[in-house]
């Protein structure tokens, strides 16, 4: 019975977190002592005032949105130890979460009650009925029991964000990832289109052109060329990325990886501006430790771009994106499981200046803007828990700079840094650990670092390699590492 009434404060210690916003859910195990009395033992006075304890444990293994944001019922087994009072016992309950902060535990031997405040669970002794062991219910005896608290438990977590989907795709830091490897190949090959139609001055005073060779640039002592000239109209991409990536937070715990293929084609009606689109596909395969699950995904993307030389420094580029993807998710150790599917929408513009200097090295600069936003269907998962539709948004400002040195005809490393700042992020609650809703993705900025290098096969095509190292975002790391080949026709 004691039980039930933990099961019933387990409940309570969801919901009271949040009346207004999704009912918190815990799963896991609690435990605590409870302590009996026996009293006025009429028929043997001898076991007057004997005092003992036993060990409550209560496990939640289950919960189910039966009204959102009102009502949830729980389920799940609960058991006590051997002791003068009572037999050792393990029965199942149910119950509910009310939207006061109130749990009711049902068990075949009675309703009990409960609160949950700070982490800890308190029965009311008074609720349900108990039943007494031998001596003491011979003996004609009164037991009196005490209030008692139930602590452990597993993590607690909204059920709106238990599912792997938000916690890993739904969560901005990962929405700028997975958009940015998205924007990214499409972005260098812009930027280096329009590089190459953008003449510079050395510090000699020299006149330069950049020489245009497929997707790189080349600086030519040669004056007076049109610039873009050895451009051919039509060119095709492909960029292959692969990304591991590492959340360490105990209440959002997983690690993964994702793979992103991606093929352009893009056209210059002029020598000042270019413009293509892009095919994309993602797959994603995430252990979610938080939640003992996975989380798979994949998708297609579709983004077309545009780039234009402003004057002989400065460029601009932008790109409109839509996304598809399925999601396939398990939790608790695989034995709950669920599927749903997601659109994500993203756009982001840069303005470039690029600056060359004796003859050696190319410096090029940028600053520009991301938005994207991506909504994932509610689902019900394999339990019936209700999984409500979700929405993640992050406006972002980015500042960033190559620095390529021409090192000969054909080989060209470079070092890149990009800051990301976010002017806008939807948040993402979980109960911690002392109670409360927190947000584990609220710090606000990061630092992008690349290292790489452009190898021109021939005049008309060239290939590229880079790795990228994602650092000071709380908690969580990613590592990229891309390659690509570009060739005119």
């Amino acid at each position: 019975m004691n039980i039930r009434i933990l099961g019933l404060a387990a409940t309570t210690l969801f919901f009271s977190h949040s009346v207004f916003a999704s009912v918190p859910i815990i799963l896991g195990s609690w435990s605590g002592e409870r302590q009996l009395e026996a009293g006025y033992c009429s028929s043997d006075p001898s076991y007057e005032g004997h005092v003992t304890s036993k060990t409550v444990i209560i496990n939640v293994t289950n919960q189910v949105t039966v009204v959102p944001d009102v009502e949830d019922a729980i389920s799940g087994t609960a058991s006590y130890s051997d002791n003068d009072f009572w037999y050792a016992e393990t029965e199942t309950f149910s119950g509910s979460i009310l939207d006061d902060g109130t749990v009711v535990v049902t068990t075949p031997s009675g309703t009990y009650f409960g609160t949950y405040s700070n982490g800890i669970i308190t029965i009311d002794p008074d609720s349900g009925d108990l039943a007494d062991k031998e001596p003491f219910a011979s003996a004609s005896c009164e037991i009196d029991e005490y209030s008692f608290t139930l602590s452990g438990g597993a993590q607690a977590i909204n059920p709106s964000v238990s599912a792997g989907t938000e916690i890993v795709a739904g969560n901005t830091q990962n929405l700028q990832s997975f958009v940015n490897n998205t924007v990214f190949p499409i972005v260098t090959r812009i930027q280096k289109i329009v590089v190459n139609l953008v003449t510079d001055v050395d510090t000699q005073g020299s006149r330069f052109d950049v020489r245009p060779l497929a997707d790189g640039f080349k600086l030519s002592g040669q004056t007076g060329r049109a610039a873009g000239g050895d451009f051919r109209n039509l060119a095709g991409w492909g960029s292959v990325s692969y990304t591991d990536m590492e959340n360490d937070n105990p209440l959002t715990a997983y690690d993964g990886d994702r793979l992103a293929l991606q093929l352009g084609l893009d056209y210059m009606p002029n020598d000042n501006m270019v413009a293509g689109v892009s095919l994309g596909y993602e797959d994603m395969d995430v252990t979610t430790t938080f939640n003992t699950g996975t989380l798979d995904g994949q998708g297609f993307t579709i983004a077309p771009y545009v780039g234009a030389v402003i004057d002989d420094r400065w460029s601009f580029d932008a790109l409109l994106g839509f996304s598809t993807i399925d999601y396939d998710q398990t939790r608790a150790a695989g034995t709950i499981t669920g599927s749903t599917d997601a659109t994500r929408f993203f756009a982001a513009a840069n303005l470039n200046h690029t600056y060359a200097k004796k003859d050696q090295w190319l410096i090029s600069s940028r600053m520009g803007i991301l938005f994207a936003n991506e909504t994932t269907d509610g689902f019900l998962e394999s339990d019936g828990t209700v999984n409500p539709e979700r929405e993640a948004r992050l406006v972002q400002a980015q500042i960033g700079a190559d620095f390529t040195y021409l090192a000969g005809d054909k080989f060209e490393p470079y070092l890149n840094a990009t800051y990301n700042y976010d002017l806008s992020s939807t948040n993402t609650s979980v109960v911690g650990a002392g109670g409360g809703l927190i947000n584990p993705f609220d710090d606000d900025d990061d630092l992008l670092l690349g290292v790489g290098f452009n190898y021109y096969a021939t005049e008309s095509s060239t290939a590229s390699l880079e790795l990228r190292h994602r650092v000071f975002r709380e908690d969580f790391e990613e590592s990229v590492f891309s390659a690509s080949y570009r060739a005119s026709f």
